[in-house]
């Protein structure tokens, strides 16, 4: 895949959103949680309650008017966090310690399609801490400096593997415990294998899979969200609107 500087301008969950459907924003969950776990260990993935801490200090940054943003997103000025200090561990292709992954709840409340629907705060509690985390980790030489320039070619990478995956996402149609454990692992070893080709080294490609992982609950908060098509309609025909 040939990767342009000129594409860095696109926001990540428009492709995302663009091209699921409802029926098939679990399976990218699935394969992308799958090819995440077989990257990293336990220490780099934790899970947290909607009434930690953790949710209660990016709701706290929200609330103050404050906001997040991963180091490729456009001015953020290298990202944008939620100030704080954590535990930092070993990962996988990273000289230095990083804070671990910080995702709602347990692995199967990500990927079971009839877990309870979380409460709009804390997706956007958890938006914020892979916002934090994403711009951390961009930060370090691994990633700031290496060979992909993923500050600037991320959103293309990204809509190239979710054109390049939307098909075998869709036809994830059973999570682990439905039977469906095989061909969720075979779609995230095939997504590994593909950052493998594009010749993204260990850290970087632990990186690109945090970064899929946001992008692919950005594209579910969308499609699962209130209807706004109504909205929409207005601002493009009533030329009212543009003048209040």
């Amino acid at each position: 895949m040939a990767m342009s500087n000129g594409h860095h301008a696109r926001i990540l969950g428009d492709t995302l959103a663009i091209r699921y459907k409802r029926n098939n924003d679990k399976g990218a969950l699935m394969a992308i949680m799958e090819a995440l776990s077989l990257q990293l260990g336990e220490q780099n993935l934790k899970y947290v309650s909607p009434c930690s801490d953790e949710v209660e200090e990016a709701l706290k940054w929200a609330s103050g008017g404050r906001s997040t943003w991963p180091m490729y997103a456009i001015n953020a000025r290298g990202g944008i966090t939620v100030q704080e200090n954590k535990a930092k561990y070993p990962f996988p292709g990273f000289a230095s310690r990083i804070a671990a992954v910080e995702l709602l709840n347990h692995h199967r409340w990500q990927v079971e399609r009839y877990m309870e629907p979380t409460e709009t705060d804390e997706k956007l509690a958890e938006l914020m801490r892979l916002d934090s985390w994403l711009s951390v980790c961009g930060r370090e030489p691994e990633i700031l400096d290496g060979a992909s320039d993923l500050r600037h070619n991320m959103p293309l990478l990204i809509q190239f593997l979710i054109v390049e995956f939307q098909d075998r996402f869709r036809k994830l149609g059973r999570t682990s415990n439905e039977g469906g454990f095989q061909r969720i692992r075979n779609v995230a070893r095939s997504l590994l294998a593909t950052l493998n080709n594009e010749k993204l080294s260990a850290a970087e490609q632990i990186f690109t899979i945090v970064a899929m992982l946001r992008t692919a609950k950005v594209a579910a908060c969308i499609i699962t969200g209130a209807n706004t098509e109504q909205i929409r309609s207005i601002l493009l025909t009533d030329t009212r609107v543009w003048l209040v």
